[in-house]
């Protein structure tokens, strides 16, 4: 009997689903309409190497691990929302429910600034606590080996994304390297126009000359 139920419900639950995210055949001829945009939730981090030379050349470091800061940089990604204007079916107030993929138009509210402080002493120049921005350079996703000679000053992203983010990845390399070996842990803190703040908080990452 509780087998019986359980496959009552998984039916209802996917089915749902597909009924509420078909193709354009149901539904009068259109997919259920969704929100364009994205709203941020929090951020995550990932500490990547480059590696290689072809597509997506990188992979992640693992804890322990040492790596030269000229072939470090760090992928922030947003953890966002999307919902649903008006659906159909028994589930349609899930996120997401459309045809077209979510969040396609990016966020609407738009990127006032951001910091990257580092939480130990850096180098003569910067203590614990100082923002690092002056030596950080930005990017939206590495896809090839040129992508990491490409990557444009963090100015740059707040002009392209301050009436509203582009995309809900973007990475940070440095210019500059620490003054000794060691262990280094960093912190984002992301402004939106509207007066949100996104705090972050990267894993530690052993950094070498």
């Amino acid at each position: 009997m509780k087998f019986h139920l359980l496959i009552l419900t998984i039916f209802l639950f996917f089915g749902g689903v597909l009924w509420a995210c078909n193709d354009e055949k149901n539904f009068g001829g259109k997919c259920p309409p969704v929100d364009p945009y994205f709203k941020i939730e929090s951020i995550r981090s990932y500490n990547l190497k480059v590696v290689g030379s072809g597509n997506n050349p990188w992979t992640g470091i693992p804890e322990g691990d040492q790596v030269y800061w000229w072939n470090f940089f760090i992928r922030f990604a947003f953890d966002s929302e999307y919902l649903a204007l008006e659906g159909f079916g028994p589930n349609s107030n899930l996120k997401a429910l459309s045809c077209l993929p979510a969040g396609y138009k990016g966020d609407k509210v738009g990127v006032d600034t951001l910091y990257l402080k580092t939480l130990s002493d850096f180098s003569m120049d910067y203590a614990a606590g100082d923002t690092l921005n002056s030596i950080m350079l930005m990017q939206d996703w590495t896809f090839s080996r040129d992508n990491f000679e490409e990557f444009f000053s963090i100015g740059t992203y707040l002009k392209e994304n301050g009436a509203g983010i582009n995309r809900e990845v973007f990475e940070m390399k440095m210019t500059e390297g620490p003054a000794k070996a060691g262990e280094y842990t960093f912190e984002l803190i992301y402004v939106l126009n509207n007066g949100d703040v996104f705090r972050h908080t990267t894993a530690p990452v052993l950094l070498r000359n």
